[in-house]
């Protein structure tokens, strides 16, 4: 038939599209007849309108394809439900291994994901938190996170507002605050007796502030008793979080007339304004009591402020520096003073690179792994449950053939593999929450976060939660669901596998396993070189000697010298001093220059000290001679020191000494016309001060006979029973000492707590790694038992031909050989990669190695040959007559 006599395709082709396959040749029949009649009758034309006209009008839901489909779709669900249901109990040995593996990974998954989002979402539960901003200041080469007040300790209150005033009055700006909690960098860090209804207590978790209300209003605070306006109506208030009222009052607190109470801040009234609820963990700043006093007792302040929601803070920072003169006098003058700057609130925990934070900031190359190690755990639960599950269906192939005799279609086997899968992913739904609800306090211990575990019923987290079940379900069971239900009936029947369309579309079982092989060895290598810089760190000599140190603190030479001479008679006490207490965080350095020379740096660390805690700590010099023949004090640099002066000066270092060093050579005074000048009277080793995570700084050591500035009390101690020692090291100090709790604390405990975080990120690393072994392991047991299964007949024949079991089990390990080889090459590159992003916190590091990875992928090779093995014995072992019989 000619093509231009028959009805418009596209017409013909938008019909088969839409219409049922019941309806389709009857309704196709009749229009192309009624289209022939009318051409024959009135013209080509006419009947090609016609025929347009027609099938427009079957356009319609009774004859749509999808509407028919849709209305069988169900009943045949409940019909799928019902068999999935009938299937799991059939088999409840599989099935339980199955939820377990799942409810283990998602499990794992929501936990690292809970973190991720606890980091994320750090201060965003203020009000209009995009608004807020913290000024920082940028003095020499640092950036500091606190702005000081211009008579720093000796400020009175109106100058301490001085900075508050001025942002207040300007437009755009909402309101400002500031305060300075007393563990922070810049605030009194002491431990203080309160005394409640003649009880004592130890506190140290204060947050000081004379901007009440400005506070309230940055950072609501929900209050429980009380209100924020009478609390903050005057000063020498106090505010109680829950937990600290329970703590005071006991868990009846609510029923005490709290607002009528006082408590005594060592020798200090104040009277309780209100209690609020506990700070969410995931807030900058945390405190347990609020203490709102006249003057805040620092240096200066952590200052905030919030804008209108046109106003961007950086106008408003400009301004700052605009009349920074009238807020500061003579900064300008200053050639340090390099401006104010600012940082969006939501900001605050990811700066990194400021002095005198409050909390520690979060790492973001830990979140990223973490979630990439989340993302790798989701991965092999896919691919894992799609193994699992082409295992499960290759011993219902008959099932499934019986169900295409019947009547049904591709798509119903398909949808009946996806229901099946959908379904088992969702019975774990409890299961998970279960676990995370069990897991998580072991999480927030870990990570040393607060994440509550009411987070668990966030009707969001628990839809996001059923989301990725139900797409763990999708992913997992589209392979089968499309491997099986494209299968023939006959080939269903003959129990034959991997053949077919099917079989050539879904080749990609290694692909699948060598990137499952790769991931486990990419974070085994991972966790491998965490393990080795921990190692690193607390095997390398830091310069001075850490075992057996200990300190506590004690303000002022003269209770120092009371104290000093009680301990010392102590016979496990060796040594006495009072300064420098090594491993403490960058804190804000100085400039220096060599007398007479041009050149300032700008990286000195002031270290003012005793004689006593260079004895403690064991670190020498020729110069302390000096002291010991009446000197009072002498004046040392370090190596790294010694280096950059000698080459500005283009001497050697042993030159150095009986020169002199000027110290903030930009200040003028009268003494020296300008700077601080010291002799040098010696050059020490370097010795690590600051943590590991910075580099050998410059040292500019100041050490004394008798300081005048005396803040702590090292003590080298020598003793078989610590407990013993220490409860008389605290009798003396008690004798002397009645207005701050005594807290001792070992030197190597207070070094390793710098490295904690990085400790619990090794430890979480290894455990998600042991995780993804486990899951590995499931998911191999069933890959492995498939392909066995699907090469009985092969096996068989070898065996005919005389192959041995060993022979056979070699020949199935092979190709795990050359899949385990891909991965671990590919491996290579990125664990390292991965390896040097978390390594980079660290000045001082090892260098990952390659040999690292190539033994996790040994590791895992002989997991996955053992694996292999206990699943193919049983087959190598069976009588070929029973597996050939049929052929």
């Amino acid at each position: 038939m000619n093509k231009h006599s028959r009805p418009p395709k596209w017409a013909t082709q938008f019909l088969r599209w839409f219409c049922s396959e019941e309806l389709l040749e009857e309704i196709q029949g009749d229009l192309e007849e009624a289209f022939y009649h009318r051409k024959v009758n009135h013209g080509k034309w006419k009947a090609n309108l016609w025929y347009i006209s027609d099938v427009f009008k079957f356009f319609k839901p009774y004859s749509f394809e999808k509407y028919s489909r849709s209305k069988q779709f169900m009943p045949m669900l409940k019909n799928y439900v019902k068999v999935s249901i009938r299937n799991i109990l059939k088999r409840k040995g599989f099935s339980a291994i199955n939820m377990l593996g799942l409810s283990i990974g998602i499990t794992a998954v929501m936990l690292v994901g809970l973190y991720i989002h606890h980091e994320l979402t750090y201060d965003k539960q203020f009000p209009a938190s995009e608004n807020i901003y913290r000024l920082v200041n940028n003095y020499r080469d640092q950036t500091y996170t606190c702005m000081y007040f211009s008579d720093y300790y000796d400020s009175d209150f109106e100058t301490q507002l001085t900075l508050i005033d001025k942002l207040k009055s300007y437009d755009g700006v909402v309101d400002a605050c500031h305060f300075v909690p007393n563990t922070s960098a810049i605030g009194p860090s002491n431990k203080w007796y309160v005394y409640v209804d003649d009880r004592e207590f130890v506190r140290e978790d204060f947050l000081f502030t004379n901007t009440g209300i400005e506070f309230q209003k940055l950072f609501p605070q929900q209050f429980l008793i009380g209100s924020p306006e009478n609390a903050f109506s005057k000063f020498n208030t106090v505010v109680l979080t829950e937990s600290t009222a329970e703590t005071f009052f006991g868990k009846e607190w609510r029923y005490f007339d709290l607002l009528s109470k006082d408590v005594r801040l060592s020798d200090e009234t104040f009277s309780i304004g209100g209690v609020v609820a506990d700070l969410p963990g995931n807030t900058h700043f945390d405190f347990g009591v609020i203490v709102h006093q006249r003057r805040i007792p620092s240096w200066g302040g952590y200052t905030y402020f919030k804008t209108e929601p046109n106003t961007s803070g950086e106008t408003i920072a400009d301004q700052v520096n605009r009349d920074i003169e009238s807020i500061y006098p003579g900064y300008t003058e200053n050639v340090l003073s390099k401006g104010v700057g600012l940082v969006a609130l939501t900001d605050v925990h990811f700066t990194d690179g400021m002095l005198y934070e409050i909390k520690p900031i979060a790492n973001s190359q830990y979140l990223l792994i973490f979630g990439v190690v989340g993302l790798v755990i989701l991965l092999i639960i896919w691919t894992n449950y799609a193994n699992l599950s082409i295992a499960t269906y290759a011993g219902r192939q008959k099932e499934l053939g019986v169900r295409k005799v019947m009547g049904a279609r591709a798509s119903d086997v398909a949808y009946q593999v996806m229901v099946e899968a959908i379904l088992l992913t969702l019975l774990c739904f409890p299961i998970v929450l279960g676990l995370v609800y069990v897991f998580l306090p072991g999480l927030n211990g870990l990570l040393e976060v607060s994440i509550p575990d009411t987070i668990i019923f966030n009707p969001i987290l628990v839809l996001i939660f059923l989301g990725v079940l139900v797409v763990t379900g999708l992913i997992s069971g589209l392979y089968p669901a499309i491997a099986f239900g494209q299968k023939s009936m006959l080939r269903l029947f003959d129990g034959k596998l991997g053949s077919g369309k099917a079989g050539k579309v879904f080749q990609f079982r290694r692909i699948l396993l060598t990137t499952q092989f790769f991931m486990l060895i990419g974070l085994m290598s991972l966790a491998a070189i965490i393990m080795q810089q921990m190692h690193y760190i607390n095997e390398k000599s830091l310069g001075f000697e850490k075992d057996g140190v200990v300190f506590f603190e004690v303000r002022g030479p003269e209770k120092y010298e009371q104290i000093k001479n009680q301990i010392e008679t102590l016979p496990e006490v060796i040594a006495v001093g009072n300064g420098i207490i090594p491993g403490a965080e960058m804190y804000n350095q100085l400039t220096y220059q060599m007398k007479n020379t041009d050149e300032i740096l700008s990286d000195g660390t002031h270290l003012y000290t005793s004689i006593g805690s260079m004895e403690v700590l064991g670190i020498q010099s020729e110069a302390f001679d000096l002291l010991n023949s009446g000197q009072d004090s002498v004046f040392l640099i370090n190596e790294t020191a010694a280096k950059k002066l000698a080459a500005i000066k283009g001497i050697s270092t042993n030159e150095l000494i009986g020169e002199t060093l000027v110290m903030e050579p930009e200040w003028e005074n009268e003494e020296w016309g300008n700077g601080i000048h010291y002799t040098i009277a010696g050059i020490m080793d370097d010795f690590d001060y600051f943590s590991l995570k910075h580099e050998s700084q410059t040292l500019l050591l100041e050490v004394h006979n008798s300081p005048d500035w005396v803040y702590n009390m090292l003590l080298r101690v020598n003793t078989d029973n610590w407990i013993e020692t220490i409860a008389e090291i605290e009798e003396a100090y008690l004798k002397i000492e009645d207005e701050r709790p005594f807290e001792l604390t070992f030197l190597d405990s207070y070094i390793n707590q710098r490295y904690k975080k990085e400790r619990n990120a090794g430890k979480l690393a290894s455990r998600l790694t042991i995780v993804c072994i486990i899951l590995s392991v499931m998911g191999l047991v069933g890959i492995v038992g498939f392909i066995t299964l699907s090469r009985q007949k092969e096996i068989g024949v070898r065996k005919v031909f005389g192959a041995s079991v060993p022979q056979i089990l070699a020949f199935v390990s092979k190709e795990y050989l050359v899949m385990m080889a891909v991965a671990t090459i590919v491996a290579i590159p990125a664990a390292i990669y991965l390896a040097n992003q978390w390594l980079e916190s660290f000045a001082y590091r090892i260098e990952p190695s390659f040999w690292v990875v190539i033994f996790s992928g040994i590791l895992t090779l002989v997991i996955v040959i053992l694996v292999v093995i206990a699943q193919s014995y049983k087959s190598a072992n069976l009588n070929p007559s029973d597996t050939l019989r049929y052929e």
